[in-house]
């Protein structure tokens, strides 16, 4: 008890009791009296064991001084338990828990006749920590404010009572019971004790549960580690994940692998009893978000003929929400699996873009449906020979006249030469009549001519010859044929080179359209044939295009090279204008050749406006891939647009260079000073002006009698044949 004093109880803590006063003897003696239930002061005198916290109870206690009589001095010592201290009803009236501080009051009332000091002690029999308190209100109850320590009642009058409290701390982690000794010794005669003992019971607080989890979301599978953070030292745990999984582990870690909203509990437990933590929601698992798609795609079928109808099967991963398909014709889709018709031959590129929320992907299968023209029908054989007859070594040509388009010849000559030229020569080396037969194939079948006694070879041959008048005009034109052969022929074989035949000696005919005509003749006698072939042998121009008329060689050089042609009207009409589509169409035929030679266009259209089934789109795509044509900045070519001089300038430069377009230009630095007074290269004209000096230079225009070149005027007919004759040296 270091610190503690002795003092004389002040008046609040010195009370009368109600026990009898009786006068001491000569000779002091102590009387000891045994007070059970005290009912000493103002404490209560009976409570049960479930008792709120902070009230006072009585507990058994014992005092004895001496076994004297009853005039003898005496103190009883009356001990009592305050239960107000612990942090929750205990289970008796002298429990007490680990880490937390038990007290009892005691009252020690002098009921003798005389005056005496009691000394005050308390020891645990564990050794532990204890304290007493002066108790000045005499509740019972110890208060923060009462702080004395007291280790002796000071001087306590007959009747007096003091009143005092016993604070026990009990260590953490303490087990089992422990008995406190309260003793009283007498001033009267210190040898004689008086004690009272207190016992208490360790009770084990239940622990109070709590946890802690991470993550508390995410994908699955999402792995958590819970935590425990319960208080109270539990010894055991049960935890419950909510998707039916448990754990008895204290810091369990768990694999949710379903998508999910999960509540978790978690009962702990010790020897003082169980709780439990329940978090609703605490576990948030989600699906993972898809990633982006990886397109693909088949098709089924992938060949065939026009219309062909093709189902297209998306093979996209990844989830793709939606699609966008190109089938390569300028038809869409956005279905996952379209059917497409196509409906001309060709080679078509299909794309599938895939997208979802994550991103988009696109597959591109190049060249990936051929389409094909149906097969044509078996095509019929037949064919001429020139010339039929005349002397050996005789030279005849044959000339297949079937239908049908074929695409393969097998000839027997009837000498036991063949050939599979569609169109072969042969020489007869021997006199004879000869059956000659010609069988064509295509992918529709095949079909055989034979002609009996086609080739009679004999002995001399005639000379043919033939003239023409006139021999020029325009159309149409009626020309007188005379045969000039020598060798006095018996048979005449005509082609005016139109299309159009004759038999007689000296035929005439009528040339109905524009151009330049190739003309032969095969003569027959008895001992051969002869032939004479005249090309340009009849040149027919238009009704509206006579010789000596402006630009009338440059039309009719055009028109022979297969540039330009007139109308169904016979007319070649050179005042009207031309359209956009149709300069395509003409420069793309000077660079290749003819009509036949110029290449179908690509798939996917360069401009807009001019889709694949356009008249002019193939035309336009090819100048287009030449750098020699042009759209507008709206992605837009105008095909029926008029064309200007300044334009016309430009397509025809561009063309007429070798590489073509703006490259073939890139060496030639137009003069400083204009040709022309209204193409200046600091005028708004400045776009042309390269190109119109270019063609100046090269004598290809050279403008209009007062200087101007009058790049905004529309082109007639005759001009683009002018310029294009000029530019690609063409001649009639």
């Amino acid at each position: 008890m270091g610190g503690a004093s002795s003092f004389l109880p002040r008046a609040s803590t010195l009370r009368r009791g109600g026990a009898r006063h009786e006068r001491h003897s000569q000779a002091w003696g102590l009387l000891v009296a045994v007070v059970l239930m005290g009912a000493v002061g103002a404490y209560p005198t009976s409570l049960s064991a479930s008792t709120s916290a902070g009230t006072v109870v009585t507990n058994t206690a014992t005092a004895s001084w001496d076994t004297g009589t009853a005039s003898s001095n005496r103190v009883d010592l009356t001990v009592l338990q305050k239960a107000g201290v612990a942090v929750s009803p205990l289970t008796g009236s002298n429990n007490g828990r680990p880490g937390e501080s038990v007290y009892f009051a005691a009252v020690l009332t002098n009921t003798g006749n005389g005056a005496d000091t009691v000394g005050l002690s308390a020891v645990s029999s564990h050794g532990w920590p204890c304290q007493i308190y002066r108790d000045d209100n005499a509740d019972g109850v110890h208060q923060s404010t009462e702080v004395s320590v007291v280790t002796s009642t000071g001087s306590l009058a007959s009747g007096q009572s003091f009143y005092c409290v016993v604070a026990i701390a009990i260590p953490a982690g303490a087990t089992g019971s422990d008995s406190t000794t309260l003793t009283g010794t007498s001033s009267y005669d210190p040898a004689r004790l008086a004690t009272a003992t207190y016992t208490i019971n360790v009770q084990i607080a239940p622990p109070v549960a709590d946890f802690s989890a991470s993550p508390t979301t995410g994908n699955v599978p999402l792995t958590v580690v819970f935590s425990d953070s319960s208080t109270g030292t539990p010894s055991a745990w049960s935890w419950g994940f909510g998707d039916g999984s448990t754990s008895t582990t204290r810091n369990p870690t768990h694999v949710y692998s379903a998508a999910g909203t999960y509540t978790v509990s978690l009962t702990v437990g010790n020897t003082g009893g169980q709780d439990t933590k329940t978090k609703t929601g605490l576990i948030s698992a989600t699906e993972p978000s898809p990633p982006a798609p990886t397109a693909d795609f088949a098709a089924s079928p992938t060949t065939g003929q026009a219309p062909l109808t093709v189902s297209f099967s998306d093979h996209s991963t990844g989830a793709p929400t939606s699609w966008s398909w190109a089938f390569g014709d300028g038809g869409t889709s956005t279905a996952q699996n379209p059917t497409h018709q196509y409906a001309r031959s060709g080679s078509y590129t299909v794309m599938l873009t895939a997208t979802n929320a994550q991103g988009q992907d696109t597959e591109i299968k190049t060249g990936y449906i051929a389409v094909s023209d149906p097969p044509p029908p078996a095509p019929a054989a037949d064919f001429a020979a020139a010339p039929t007859s005349g002397q050996a070594p005789l030279t005849v040509s044959f000339t297949d006249l079937s239908t049908g388009a074929p695409t393969s010849w097998q000839w027997s000559f009837g000498d036991g030469g063949t050939s599979s030229d569609s169109n072969p020569s042969h020489v007869y080396t021997n006199a004879g009549s000869y059956t000659v037969s010609l069988t064509v194939a295509n992918a529709g079948g095949q079909d055989t001519a034979a002609k009996s006694d086609c080739v009679a070879v004999e002995g001399a041959q005639p000379t043919a010859d033939f003239e023409a008048v006139p021999a020029s005009g325009s159309a149409p034109l009626l020309v007188d044929f005379r045969d000039l052969s020598a060798g006095q022929p018996t048979a005449w074989q005509w082609d005016f080179g139109d299309g159009n035949t004759a038999k007689e000696k000296n035929p005439s005919h009528v040339y109905e359209s524009a151009g330049s005509f190739r003309v032969s003749l095969i003569v027959a006698t008895p001992g051969g044939n002869a032939t004479k072939v005249k090309d340009d042998c009849v040149l027919v121009g238009y009704s509206d295009v006579l010789p000596g008329r402006w630009g009338y060689s440059e039309i009719m050089a055009c028109v022979e090279a297969g540039i330009m042609s007139g109308y169904p009207d016979g007319k070649f009409h050179p005042n009207w204008s031309v359209t956009r589509d149709q300069i395509a169409a003409y420069i793309a035929r000077a660079l290749t050749g003819g009509d036949e030679n110029v290449p179908q266009g690509p798939a996917t259209p360069s401009f807009s406006d001019v889709p694949p089934d356009y008249w002019a789109y193939k035309y336009i795509e090819y100048a287009k891939a030449a750098d020699i044509v042009s759209g507008y900045e709206d992605g837009l070519y105008q095909p029926t647009k008029q064309l200007d001089r300044g334009t016309l300038a430009v397509f025809v430069a561009r063309a007429i260079v070798v590489p073509t377009g703006d490259e073939g230009l890139a060496g030639y630095t137009p003069p400083s000073t204009p040709t022309f007074r209204d193409v200046t290269p600091t005028r708004k004209t400045a776009w042309c002006y390269k190109y119109v000096e270019y063609l100046a230079s090269r004598g290809i225009t050279d403008g209009f009698q007062d200087t101007r070149y009058r790049p905004t005027a529309t082109v007639a007919r005759d001009e683009v044949a002018v310029f294009l004759a000029r530019g690609f040296a063409l001649a009639w």
